[in-house]
């Protein structure tokens, strides 16, 4: 049986179904993506086979695509609220997470990206040298204020959890 997710914007204007399985679930840093949510990340689900259905106020929905950039923000233009799109060219669907109204069985990752730049305010952290990502003080990940250097942090699930509920 295939999967299907529920979801719509704020005021319940604009409905939708996805039916099919999500790929990916990532939390995407990059300064788009922060000033596109007005928080610190997007959390965006993307599948290749998905088929998106509207079921109400698709005569609602705006797209802003950011000039000279492939960077779309779909939104509801009565309360704002982002909502999915499909990638022209690959047919991608793309779901903003909080505008599911069903659970996920599917957990979030952090690009490799979002952990090599710094946060501002916090000083560099420098591993032990047998730190490979999952030895020595990497283990425990950084101190409090400190960011990680490790530039391959998708290897490593541990240092990935930690970070991840960090975040939360």
């Amino acid at each position: 049986m295939s999967e299907t997710h529920a979801g719509g914007c704020l005021c319940g204007a604009v409905r939708f179904v996805v039916e099919g399985a999500f790929d990916r679930f990532f939390l995407c840093h990059c300064s788009r993506c922060r000033k596109g949510t007005g928080t610190a990340h997007a959390a965006n689900l993307f599948s290749g086979s998905a088929r998106l259905r509207w079921l109400a106020g698709e005569e609602l929905i705006r797209c802003y695509t950011v000039p000279g950039a492939r960077h779309t923000r779909c939104f509801c233009t009565r309360c704002g609220s982002t909502l999915p799109k499909v990638k022209p060219g690959d047919g991608t669907v793309v779901v903003p997470a909080g505008s599911l109204d069903t659970p996920l069985a599917l957990r979030p990752v952090a690009p490799t990206s979002a952990w090599t730049a710094r946060p501002t305010g916090t000083t560099p952290w420098k591993p032990s040298r047998s730190c490979r990502g999952c030895r020595g003080e990497a283990r425990q990940g950084p101190p409090a204020g400190r960011a990680c250097p490790t530039a391959d942090l998708q290897s490593c699930r541990r240092i990935k959890r930690i970070a991840i509920r960090r975040l939360l």
